[in-house]
């Protein structure tokens, strides 16, 4: 998990502790309220327990723990995987926003809420960002970790998430912290006051008002932390020449840098493949330019295909540039208003407004090409540094070499660190207001309509990306007939007057580099609008009983409109970025549901059931764009006595397309390894598009659980839910590696098919393969299952004056397996990225938070457990009982060992009297300043979602209410 998600927070909700929640939930002044929307269901009942899975994070853990923002709520409740990694990885979707996902199944797969009513979206891809929503406002958090789409509608295939803000408070709150780790970087500070007042004719009018600014500053790349410089990567034998008897196909090792030689002042990969070179060797192959042109030789080191190890001065590594943490602002607010008109009558309303902004550091320009290890060593011209012999700034030595030997032209590899790193700036802009009434009708009804606007617009310009068309313009230069040095369009005609010509024969050589970076570099924009609409009428009551009680039931329409427009600069959308290149599109759809549920009580105080309820509930949803489906769910709670209580659901769930899966469109560049000769393929294009013919995924899940508090070990509670679910037609776009892996299956099994027909190649789809570009579209191709076992037990005892509360939540993720069109993987048991947000977890995840409350101090320890698991499920290491170093597939390391990391955080109440407070609090996260596990080779040298990867981390703060 990223250690953003931070602050030691912890999910300290009680173990089982979803019965108390419902039963007895608490508003801000701890006043039992009669009844209350729980998020397992919709009905209103008094006592009522839902047989869905619910999870309750009070006010007082969430303080506790000090959050950086919502997602630090709910992140380390093992059943979450963290959605993003704190090493920024950004992609044309966008980067900087934080959200929930549950069960590994993806972010767009959990329903996020704010007070029952949907949050609009961050992006077109339909995730809600929680940096949007202030922590300080935050009175209690429900999870309901099971299909809930018949009682909250679409999206809620794993679960749902609401945040329950502040309606009735009175006061005023401030809460200032600073913190930084212990490299001294990654500082924040966090601000916060919260403000509430009742006013009017018996202070019927209620006014709640909070807001909060956030800023961390920005990490630099791997290279500051010790593991970091370990530059650990994975390296692949290629298919020629044959590797050692004994060694696997792959390799993680440390000090691993691109053999195909990208230094920062430029190295020569290979004389152009149209030339002979004298006696059949390369003589230029492995010269770099050093200051001022110099002549130095490459040092190779240990070449593994495209990989080398311990090789190049200054050569190039996968992660070099990428913000290790990402720079972090955020300003946000939001109110709630209330007016009673009369006791059965009340108008609300909510006003979100908010900006966060996130600035990273991404690679800098980036030239090399794969070579072979032969003699004569051949290139694929996709990716590269054209050197031509008449170049006006090639040194004359080098000239020289190349006349004697009959060599024209020449390709280079080289970093543009001299030319200056990418930089991206994303922000998010909400606005949101909710109006709504609620009343009551007669003894038992109550009734609530409400209609909700909101728009969030993502802003994210990429400064010094550079044009390729302008870039390869400039470094082509030669001398005019004046003897100026000139580019090369401009020698005989000018077709290009802006053009400027570019040295690029050693670091910093170009002495004209300002007047360079203004012709070859420009800003990618990419700007997106996201609107929605969303009305909603509910009416609740008991319109008959039974021998066992009142029968509850519960109503409601709505109706949603969502609608996206994304625009980018005229240099994207003509596909002449170097990196990516977002491109304009629209699209909307509107939904009409409507829906209904009951909790019929069965049996009442007989013999081997105090209580035995069924819960049941139906939606029938209508999408403008793929037509109408129905969900439900049915769920029994038998409340055998009072020790012992089980639960269990069965329920049909959707989630319909989002926007960007719709009409979505980007190009953008990638690499694969060619599955034919197992070389990279260089840079290549990756067209990604939208598929308006996609249909609703469907998923059923199971769920069924038992919750004991035994009376013979009093304050004691335990619960133990498992869970299944099966998503049929999962919409996925697979990896530009899956698809070129899967084409040659394809063509293994008889002929090209689906996969071979996303690749643009030269259509040998043999050994003689080249991969130039490839096409991904999202289909319902995929089935997903994911299974396992969640556990939760709270404890509290006396001691020595005060009180110890033990707590402890753990999830056994027994399956997450994907099965596509020609496979099927396992992916429970590992920390593998897939695509679209999905990936691995461990097999085992556990939070034990023991809290000791002495008087005016409470200290607290947070242990969590990450267990052992696998770092890529393809792969075979030395530990799997099928393990050959001969397989293509084979590895040397495949596996982490189990982490714990341990947080500890205080308080301390200087003051408290007379409704005034004054408490000083201290975190410290990563105690024992524990590295994150090196040897999984991503290209950044770990995994940022699951492990800590900033290090020790202080905070200190202070809170004062009146």
């Amino acid at each position: 998990m990223s250690n953003r998600s931070v602050f030691g927070m912890s999910v300290l909700v009680l173990a089982a502790s979803v019965a108390q929640a419902q039963e007895t939930p608490a508003t801000a002044e701890n006043e039992p309220v009669q009844s209350v929307v729980i998020t397992g269901t919709r009905v209103l009942r008094e006592g009522f327990s839902a047989p869905t899975p619910t999870t309750v994070i009070g006010q007082e853990d969430i303080e506790l723990r000090a959050p950086m923002n919502a997602v630090d709520v709910i992140n380390q409740i093992p059943s979450f995987r963290p959605s993003q990694t704190s090493i920024s990885r950004p992609a044309f979707q966008g980067s900087g926003p934080v959200s929930a996902d549950l069960r590994g199944l993806g972010n767009r797969r959990t329903l996020t809420l704010v007070d029952g009513e949907r949050f609009v979206p961050a992006a077109a891809n339909g995730v809600v960002d929680l940096n949007l929503i202030p922590t300080n406002m935050i009175e209690r958090v429900e999870v309901v970790t099971g299909g809930a789409s018949a009682a909250w509608g679409s999206d809620a295939v794993s679960g749902v998430v609401n945040f329950f803000t502040k309606k009735k408070f009175s006061g005023f709150d401030a809460n200032l912290s600073l913190g930084e780790t212990g490299y001294h970087d990654d500082r924040n500070v966090q601000g916060s006051f919260t403000f509430g007042h009742q006013f009017g004719p018996d202070d019927r009018a209620s006014l709640v008002f909070g807001a909060e600014y956030y800023h961390q500053t920005l990490v630099d790349d791997i290279y500051a932390r010790p593991w970091g410089r370990e530059e650990v990567a994975t390296v692949t034998y290629p298919a020629s020449p044959a590797r050692p008897a004994g060694q696997p196909s792959r390799l993680v090792a440390a000090h691993v840098r691109t053999a195909n030689q990208s230094t920062f002042g430029g190295v020569i990969i290979g004389a152009n493949a149209d030339t002979n070179p004298a006696n059949g060797v390369d003589v230029l192959r492995g010269i770099q330019f050093g200051p001022g042109g110099v002549r130095q030789d490459y040092p190779y080191g240990q070449i593994f295909g495209t990989s080398a190890i311990n090789g190049g001065n200054y050569a190039e590594t996968g992660a070099r540039s990428l913000s290790l943490s990402p720079e972090l602002t955020r300003y946000v607010s939001l109110t709630n208003f209330e007016y009673e008109f009369s006791p059965r009558l009340t108008a609300f309303a909510q006003v979100n407004i908010g900006r966060s902004e996130v600035y990273f550091q991404t690679a800098s320009r980036r030239d090399f090409n794969t070579v072979s290890t032969s003699t004569n060593p051949t290139v694929t011209p996709t990716d590269y540094i054209l050197i031509r012999r008449d170049n006006a700034y090639l040194p004359t030595w080098l000239r020289t070499i190349m006349t004697t030997n009959n060599i024209n032209s020449f390709y280079m590899g080289r970093v543009g660190y001299d030319i200056g790193m990418a930089s991206g700036d994303a922000s998010n802009d909400v606005r949101r207001g909710v109006l709504g009434l609620r009343g009551t009708i007669g003894e038992t009804w109550k009734w609530d309509a409400s209609f909700e606007s909101g728009r969030n617009e993502y802003y994210q310009p990429w400064t010094n990306e550079t044009i390729e068309s302008r870039y390869q313009k400039s470094y082509d230069a030669v001398l005019n007939g004046a003897g100026q040095v000139v580019c090369r369009v401009n020698q005989v005609t000018v077709t290009d007057p802006a053009c400027v010509p570019l040295n690029l024969f050693g670091y910093n050589a170009a002495t004209n580099m300002d007047a360079v970076r203004g012709y070859i570099s420009g800003t990618l924009v990419q700007d997106t609008l996201y609107h929605q609409n969303y009305a909603e009428a509910n009416l609740t009551g008991e319109p008959f009983s039974t021998w066992a009680g009142p029968v509850s039931t519960a109503f409601g329409v709505s109706w949603r409109r969502d609608w996206v427009r994304q625009t980018s600069d005229p240099i994207s959308q003509a596909r002449d970025f170097d990196n990516q290149n977002p491109q304009p599109f629209a699209g909307s759809y509107n939904a009409k549901e409507i829906y209904a549920e009951t909790v019929v009580p069965l049996l009442k105080d007989v013999a081997a059931a105090q209580s035995l309820d069924l819960n049941g509930a139906a939606r029938r949803t209508d999408y403008s764009t793929s037509g109408e489906v129905t969900t439900w769910k049915v769920g029994a709670t038998w409340q055998v006595i009072d020790d012992l209580r089980f639960r269990a659901t069965v329920s049909r769930d959707i989630r319909a397309p989002n926007l960007l899966e719709l009409y979505g469109i980007a190009q953008a560049v990638t690499n694969v390894i060619n599955p034919y000769s197992l070389l990279s393929t260089g840079t290549i294009q990756q067209v990604t598009g939208g598929n308006p013919a996609l249909e609703p995924e469907k998923a059923k899940s199971y769920t069924a659980g038992v919750v004991l508090q035994p009376r013979f070990v009093p304050r004691l509670r335990l619960s133990a839910d498992f869970y299944h679910v099966t998503i049929d037609g999962a919409i996925a776009t697979y990896t530009p590696q899956r698809t070129a892996d899967n084409c040659r299956a394809e063509v293994t099994a008889g002929a090209p098919g689906f996969f071979c027909s996303q690749l643009n190649t030269n259509g040998q789809f043999n050994n003689n393969l080249t991969i130039y570009g490839l096409t991904t579209v999202p289909f319902n191709l995929v089935k997903q299952t994911a299974e396992g076992v969640d556990f939760e037990a709270q404890y509290n005892f006396p001691l020595a004056g005060g009180t110890v509360n033990l707590r402890t939540f753990a999830t056994l993720n027994n399956d997450l397996t994907l099965l596509d069109v020609s496979s099927s993987t396992q992916y429970a048991g590992t920390i593998a990225y897939v695509f679209n947000g999905l990936g691995g977890t461990p097999k085992w995840l556990a939070t034990l938070n023991t809290d000791y409350t002495y008087h005016d101090a409470t200290v607290s320890l947070q242990t969590r457990y990450i267990g052992a698991a696998k770092i890529d499920p393809a792969l075979i290491g030395p530990d799997a009982s099928n393990y050959d170093p001969a397989l293509p597939n084979s590895v040397n390391i495949n596996r982490v060992g189990a982490r714990f990391y341990f947080n500890l955080s205080g308080s301390y109440n200087v003051l408290e009297r007379e409704g005034r407070k004054a408490q000083v609090y201290f975190v410290v996260e990563n105690l024992l300043n524990k590295d994150p596990p090196w040897e999984i080779g991503s290209g950044a040298g770990t995994n940022g979602q699951f492990y800590d990867t900033l290090g020790r981390l202080y905070k200190l703060g202070a809170r004062i209410s009146f």
